[in-house]
């Protein structure tokens, strides 16, 4: 749960960002509508994929705009001066477009827009504003690229929420390490994997990623289980987030199905040396290019072929959100950052192994934020 401190300070930061001439901003995209006022419409209800907005005004007041069904489905406190909606739906009448209903109700409160004062997510801002953000002189920078850069500081009460994302998804990997075997489905896996979840929770929650297995001959599978037997000698991928109220976790863990072969421990033991040279690694203004050669490096050093595929990434209200540890990034690490560092391999002949942890970047390097088990077994 984000804080009212929280969503203040990260409103300041956004006014401190925007030229003085803007005196009124919109908000619709639904992760930034949850950054400044923690409000976010419940995935498991009625509304689930409706939005609200936010008019947010330089002088402070917030106001959020919705259709009155949207509202009954808020997930936590809203830390707004004003909400307003209009009536879509009263259990009487047949129901009009739900997105007219929004934007009836912020005519009638605000009238026609003056946007010589103000801005919405996909307006162009003036250059001499950003710089000092972003460091981007692009002339097209948007409102809501502001605001994603801005999202990449992560405050007290994201971080303390990301937490409690990743102490969930720790309960499903302790669960599965003990479920996986041969003869049992990877359907069942999931089951086991969600039930623990929502038992951590204690409320529905989305979970989602990679819970298929792999083996000598297909060593890579992604996606959401089939019903597929698992065979002795598969190695189980379990790479996946749980999000709650927006903000998710997101990490990995390779499991082998009956007792591992000595090749599969080798490559198991590549991924971990190669995440934690990744990891002392991990400091503010070190090039994500450079996070990626480490990993890769240390991978060809264990006899094994370079990364195929990124090695991290951030996160926080999407996935993946900026930075992005790549072979070809631009990007520079910076306080603030949560990054995960998901090292893999997927060999012909043993199959496919992933691990991953997530991580803050903090003013003396890096603090690690999940702490489940990584072992095959």
């Amino acid at each position: 749960m984000l804080t009212q401190e929280g969503c203040l300070k990260r409103r300041a930061r956004l006014w401190a960002a925007l030229p003085d001439s803007v005196e009124w901003v919109l908000i619709s995209n639904p992760r930034h509508v949850k950054y400044f006022s923690n409000i976010w419409v419940n995935p498991v209800s009625f509304s689930a994929g409706q939005s609200v907005w936010l008019h947010m005004e330089r002088s402070g007041k917030v106001t959020a705009l919705a259709d009155n069904f949207t509202l009954k489905s808020l997930s936590g406190e809203a830390y707004v001066d004003e909400t307003i909606s209009e009536v879509w739906y009263d259990g009487k009448n047949s129901v009009d477009n739900r997105d007219y209903k929004q934007a009836t109700a912020l005519k009638k409160h605000f009238g026609i827009l003056d946007f010589s004062s103000g801005a919405i997510e996909g307006d162009s801002l003036p250059v001499a504003a950003l710089e000092t953000v972003t460091g981007d002189c692009d002339v097209n920078i948007k409102l809501g690229d502001v605001i994603k850069f801005l999202r990449r500081k992560k405050e007290a009460d994201e971080v303390a929420h990301l937490r409690t994302c990743m102490e969930v998804c720790e309960a499903g990997h302790r669960a599965a390490l003990d479920f996986v075997r041969p003869g049992v489905t990877e359907m069942a896996v999931y089951r086991n994997v969600h039930a623990a979840v929502l038992e951590q929770a204690g409320r529905p929650c989305v979970v989602y990623g990679d819970f298929r297995a792999t083996n000598a001959y297909l060593p890579k599978a992604g996606g959401l289980p089939v019903d597929y037997t698992l065979q002795e000698g598969d190695l189980y991928i379990l790479d996946y987030s749980v999000i709650l109220d927006g903000y998710r976790s997101d990490f990995t863990n390779t499991i082998a199905v009956g007792e591992p072969s000595d090749d599969q421990r080798a490559l198991m033991n590549a991924c971990i040396a190669s995440l934690e040279a990744g990891e002392k690694a991990l400091k503010a203004e070190v090039a994500c290019k450079t996070i990626f050669d480490i990993c890769s490096d240390t991978m060809i050093q264990k006899g094994f072929e370079a990364l195929p595929s990124h090695a991290g990434h951030g996160l926080g209200l999407e996935h993946p959100e900026p930075p992005a540890i790549v072979s070809e990034s631009t990007d520079t690490l910076l306080v603030g950052d949560v990054v995960t560092l998901e090292p893999g391999n997927y060999i012909q002949g043993i199959g496919g192994v992933r691990i991953e942890r997530n991580y803050q970047i903090t003013e003396t390097g890096s603090e690690n934020l999940s702490h489940h088990k990584i072992a095959l077994q």
